[in-house]
């Protein structure tokens, strides 16, 4: 059995390798299959519902990102102690066009939403580990997905705390978010 899917506007073909000890997803990000297992089933669904559903970018997404990376060079001792890989993160694009509204130039990659997935339920722990995380990427949007439940948080500015809501908010409420809340200035004007 084959399956045929698309990556980036490429086209690949799947093997079938269902069996009873191996079974594989293809990763529409990363363009490439990964084991089935119950947190991927997870984060592959979710993958999948953010760009088909909610028109997030595929390019703005990056998967499975090792923690250690979003530590600046000038702390290495930091670095040697932290581990983990942050599930899901969403970056800014280069520039993007609010309608009706004079285009945004982004100077570098913003963090937008840092996702953590739990193949279960979701936990105090699973707070911990998203807010620990989200310390060396500074993300002023959280969410956390399990199978059953998904919860964003978005950073107030003023109080420095999430407040967490039911859901996922679309590219556009996510992008339209960062821009309203941070202030972000046109094209036309300065860069921030």
């Amino acid at each position: 059995f084959m399956a045929m899917t698309a990556c980036n506007g490429r086209f690949f073909y799947l093997m079938n390798t269902s069996s009873a000890d191996s079974r594989y997803l293809f990763d529409p990000v990363r363009c490439k299959p990964v084991p089935s297992l119950p947190e991927e089933n997870v984060r592959q669904a979710l993958l999948s519902f953010l760009i088909q559903e909610l028109s997030y970018p595929s390019k703005q997404i990056i998967v499975e990102k090792g923690i250690k990376s979003f530590i600046p060079a000038s702390h290495p001792s930091l670095s040697k102690k932290i581990r983990g890989r942050a599930d899901v993160l969403i970056i800014s694009p280069s520039s993007y066009a609010p309608p009706g509204k004079s285009p945004i130039s982004f100077s570098y990659p913003k963090p937008l939403l840092l996702i953590e997935c739990k193949a279960k339920t979701i936990t105090s722990r699973s707070f911990n580990q998203l807010i620990s995380y989200n310390y060396f990427i500074g993300a002023p949007c959280l969410s956390l997905v399990s199978k059953s439940s998904q919860m964003t948080g978005f950073l107030s500015p003023e109080t420095k705390t999430f407040a967490f809501f039911q859901g996922i908010p679309s590219y556009s409420q996510l992008i339209n978010f960062y821009i309203d809340t941070f202030s972000c200035k046109s094209s036309s004007q300065e860069s921030f």
